[in-house]
């Protein structure tokens, strides 16, 4: 069970982050802190957790705030906007930074990828296993041939929504729809290019996403091939 600790003022970003951890059970609890966190209270709570997600605008004094992270060994993750983030960029002990304050599903992938850092082999039971691809849905990690892979968060969706309709030709209409949302103004490049970056993640071993000519993209079980 692993707890996170917020500090900020604004009520949009707490309100995402509490939707995103909302039902998930291997979070044991949050804690919101004051305006005033310098004090021996607030420092004696920050050591008991596992991950700190903190809003640059919330927090006067960053560097004492990492200073303290450092010496508990926690996780972090900012929430910042493009004025501070070449200041955040200092700072190597920063696991992820957001600029403003993402959806809820991507608050949760961001977490769940700290927390569960590239050379976990540990998975849920939630999860697609074809040939040597593990797509864990609980925690939101993808593997080839038991190593953990790098995706950005609309990878992953893309790659979960292909593999959970697999062998079904999907024309890119339908991914844009899916994954970035109906009201989404890019164009089918944006799916290809996309799909030509998993691709180029997971198809080590094995081929999994077939294009259809003049429909788009359909997800394969190799080992039903042969």
């Amino acid at each position: 069970m692993k707890k996170i600790h917020i500090i900020t003022k604004n009520e949009q970003h707490l309100k995402n982050i509490k939707q995103a951890l909302h039902g998930k059970k291997n979070f044991l609890s949050i804690y919101e802190l004051s305006k005033n966190f310098f004090n021996a209270a607030n420092i004696d709570q920050l050591k008991k957790n596992d991950l700190l997600i903190f809003d640059t605008s919330s927090v006067s004094n960053i560097k004492q705030l990492i200073t303290y992270t450092e010496k508990y060994h926690l996780s972090i993750l900012a929430i910042t906007n493009l004025d501070n983030i070449k200041e955040l960029s200092n700072y190597a002990s920063i696991n992820d930074i957001f600029i403003d304050c993402p959806s809820p599903e991507e608050i949760i992938y961001r977490i769940e990828k700290i927390i569960n850092p590239p050379n976990s082999n540990i998975y849920s039971e939630n999860m697609l296993n074809i040939a040597d691809l593990i797509i864990d849905l609980e925690k939101y990690t993808v593997a080839v041939d038991n190593k953990i892979i790098d995706l950005t968060f609309k990878e992953f969706e893309l790659l979960t929504y292909l593999a959970s309709n697999i062998d079904k030709p999907l024309t890119r209409d339908s991914l844009l729809d899916q994954v970035w949302g109906y009201d989404y103004i890019g164009g089918y490049r944006t799916v290809d290019v996309h799909i030509r970056r998993i691709r180029a993640k997971i198809e080590q071993n094995y081929q999994y996403i077939q294009t259809v000519r003049n429909i788009g993209y359909r997800f394969i079980n190799p080992n039903k091939q042969k």
